[in-house]
């Protein structure tokens, strides 16, 4: 379906002496692949702080690790190939991906809400510091 985010960046989240930034991203989510996978794409507006993004990610399930999968690509140059398990309304996938030039480890937690109608998520990378948001 079609989701809208408010997305918060801490200080520092995209280099040193970054601001604080807020965004809104539309998100929209299909099934692919008859079933098999979902297919992303997510778009933030341009805010006095961050360019427009465009990104794309594709989620499957892997039946043979018992994990989910997620590939992603950003019209930022960022891209990550993450996977990892469900546990209850939490799912927590690991990776390594690149962005702004520099190879790094990534971390993405999704959170379901109760309902359904609602999810959380966080994106971190490693640049040699510890997981950042």
């Amino acid at each position: 379906g079609s989701w809208k985010c408010e997305t918060t960046m801490p200080a520092g989240a995209m280099g040193p002496g970054s601001p604080e930034m807020k965004n809104k991203t539309s998100i929209k989510i299909k099934k692919t692949l008859d079933g098999f996978a979902y297919e992303g794409e997510y778009n933030s507006k341009k805010t006095k702080e961050m360019p427009a993004m465009t990104g794309r990610f594709v989620m499957a399930w892997d039946t043979a690790r018992k994990q989910i999968v997620s590939v992603l690509v950003d019209t930022m140059g960022g891209i990550s190939q993450t996977s990892g398990a469900i546990s209850g309304d939490v799912a927590t996938l690991t990776g390594s991906g690149s962005m702004m030039g520099q190879s790094m480890k990534v971390r993405e937690v999704i959170t379901t809400k109760p309902g359904g109608k609602e999810l959380g998520h966080t994106f971190e990378a490693d640049m040699g510091n510890g997981f950042q948001m």
